[in-house]
C-alpha cells in the first residue's frame, strides 16, 4: 500500500482482502505489476498478445517453486489435461533476476504465495483444481 497506509485501487487488493486458494479477475486493469513491459499494455488482452497468446488463446503462466508440493501438483494436473504452459521455479533464480520475479509475482499475488497462476485475465493462488479448470475451460485450453 501507497499514500500513507491507504490501499490505492492501482496496488490491488490489500493481501488480508485474498484469501489462500482465491482467484481475481482482472480484465481492462493495468499489468504494470506483472512486467513493465514496452509495449504499454492496458489490458490482459493486450498482455497476452504481448507475451505471444491471443485473446481467444491466452498465455498460461505459472509462479512456482522447486520444492513446493503444490506447485507440483499443479504442473501434474495441467500436464494431464495436455495444456501448454510457461513456469518459472522463482527459488532457482539468483540476485536480481530473483528479486525481480519476485516482485512481479507480488504485483499480482501481494501475498508471494505459491503456485501463482495466471490463465488470460485470472489469476489463481494454490492448487485449487475446480479453480483452475474453470479457468481452462473459459480461456478455451480444454
Amino acid at each position: 500500500m501507497k499514500n500513507g497506509g491507504k490501499n490505492n485501487p492501482r496496488d490491488g487488493p490489500a493481501p488480508s482482502q485474498i484469501p489462500a486458494g482465491s482467484y481475481i479477475r482482472c480484465p481492462g486493469v493495468s499489468v504494470a505489476g506483472l512486467e513493465k513491459n514496452s509495449l504499454g499494455a492496458r489490458s490482459m488482452s493486450e498482455w497476452n498478445e504481448y507475451q505471444g497468446g491471443t485473446p481467444m488463446a491466452p498465455r498460461i503462466l505459472l509462479y512456482t517453486l522447486s520444492t513446493c508440493g503444490h506447485c507440483k501438483k499443479t504442473k501434474s494436473f495441467l500436464a494431464e489435461k495436455n495444456v501448454t504452459y510457461d513456469s518459472v521455479d522463482v527459488d532457482l533464480l539468483k540476485g536480481q533476476e530473483r528479486q525481480d520475479m519476485i516482485e512481479k509475482v507480488k504485483g499480482i499475488n501481494p501475498r508471494c504465495s505459491f503456485p501463482t497462476i495466471v490463465i488470460g485475465d485470472v489469476v489463481i493462488v494454490g492448487f485449487k483444481e475446480d479453480e483452475i479448470q474453470t479457468a481452462l475451460a473459459e480461456a478455451g485450453k480444454v
